[in-house]
């Protein structure tokens, strides 16, 4: 019996079929599996689709999600400075923070290479500040601009040599490029961009000593996000906002994450479970399918996992029996899954937060579940579903 896979080649999808061809007159010929595989593409990716280029519509996707990011951060970053410069005096609500009229041009750009030579008000500080608080800067060798994109400036690296040779900060050297008619500007390595920031600041701290202090400076230098929000919360009278969600909302958030880890593990089948000790009982199917399906087209998978509705205990151990293998994991217990085959369809049970009963405990060796144990310290139920999934499902890894 010969196997031959069949592809139907289209520029909208693929077919395929996995049959099984006769070779003599005792065999038969059948057709094991088949199925098409659909990729609903736009304009421009049906054409790099002919062309065979590797871009998929969730690389795109993820671009532009990582576009958004990064504008929803510098925004959040720009908020957060021009609450901080009005708190201490900087600035008002009255004073316009960018390019505002004729002749004023680059004018940010202007007090920025002034700041580090001369004295500007407050206010010009502050729209420096958010200026420079626009950008990062890169912290690995990478180009400044994408080597393939027309009109692409010179490499980072020679930009920093250029700034060292010539003692520029970042913005001076904006400000010559767009005086000579530049329409493009670099990007700079962050280490250019704190030092520029050093220099401003030591030169404007001669006229504003009491305010831009070096104790101030230097305890915010190389430090993390807590540990900067620690050192600024009293100084600068700043208010946080905690996270709220709690008790229903939180579980429903974890059962989310829940269901978009494993299935980017490889999970097919996910089963909410209500027990004696399940605090949320209300499941939103829709949203969860929903999340299982970004998690798919996010990890490449060519299947969609089922989301079963909500069964209880009974139901459950009813529907395990239809598996080769049913894995009870509980504390205080083996933890070695290997031994199974990974052809096995196998069934995982993870308890909620306040863990299992005794009489779903005594059901469950009733019935001939397998008993494991993840670890000997007790874990959160999303830990462990997750944990528990990959130790099933890639038992060859752990």
């Amino acid at each position: 019996m010969k196997k031959i896979l069949g592809l139907d080649l289209g520029t909208n999808s693929i077919g395929w079929a996995l049959v099984n061809e006769a070779e003599n007159e005792n065999e038969k010929s059948s057709i094991i599996m088949l199925g098409v595989r659909v990729n609903p593409l736009t304009v421009d990716e049906q054409k790099n689709f002919e062309k065979g280029k590797s871009i998929t519509t969730n690389a795109d996707r993820t671009m532009k999600r990582g576009k958004r990011r990064n504008l929803q951060r510098y925004k959040l970053r720009r908020e957060n400075l021009i609450e901080i410069l009005k708190e201490n005096g900087f600035i008002t609500d009255e004073p316009i923070l960018s390019e505002n009229g004729n002749y004023t041009t680059f004018e940010t750009y202007r007090l920025r290479a002034k700041a580090v030579t001369e004295e500007i008000t407050l206010e010009q500080f502050a729209r420096v500040l958010l200026m420079i608080n626009k950008k990062r800067g890169y912290k690995s060798n990478r180009k400044a601009k994408g080597a393939e994109e027309e009109g692409a400036l010179i490499d980072g690296m020679e930009v920093a040599k250029l700034l060292y040779e010539k003692d520029l900060t970042p913005g001076q050297y904006c400000l010559q490029l767009m005086e000579q008619g530049k329409k493009q500007l670099p990007d700079f390595y962050r280490s250019d961009l704190q030092e520029e920031f050093n220099r401003i600041w030591a030169k404007q701290q001669e006229f504003y000593s009491e305010i831009l202090t070096d104790k101030l400076k230097e305890n915010l230098r190389e430090k993390s996000e807590k540990a900067t929000w620690t050192i600024c919360k009293e100084p600068f009278n700043i208010v946080g906002i905690p996270r709220t969600t709690k008790g229903e909302e939180l579980k429903k958030e974890n059962f989310a994450l829940v269901v978009q880890k494993t299935t980017e593990i490889g999970i097919k089948n996910i089963i909410p479970l209500i027990t004696e000790r399940t605090v949320k009982q209300a499941v939103n199917l829709d949203r969860l399918r929903i999340i299982a399906k970004e998690a798919s087209e996010q990890s490449g998978r060519v299947s969609l996992p089922v989301i079963h509705p909500v069964m209880d205990w009974s139901t459950a151990l009813a529907h395990a029996a239809g598996h080769e293998v049913n894995y009870f994991f509980h504390t205080g217990y083996l933890s070695d899954a290997k031994n199974r085959s990974k052809s096995q369809t196998t069934g995982i049970f993870i308890g909620p937060e306040g863990g299992w009963s005794e009489k779903e405990v005594a059901e469950a060796k009733g019935k001939g579940l397998v008993f494991k144990s993840l670890s000997p310290l007790v874990l959160r139920a999303e830990t462990a579903a997750i944990l528990g999934v990959y130790v099933a499902v890639m038992p060859d890894s752990c």
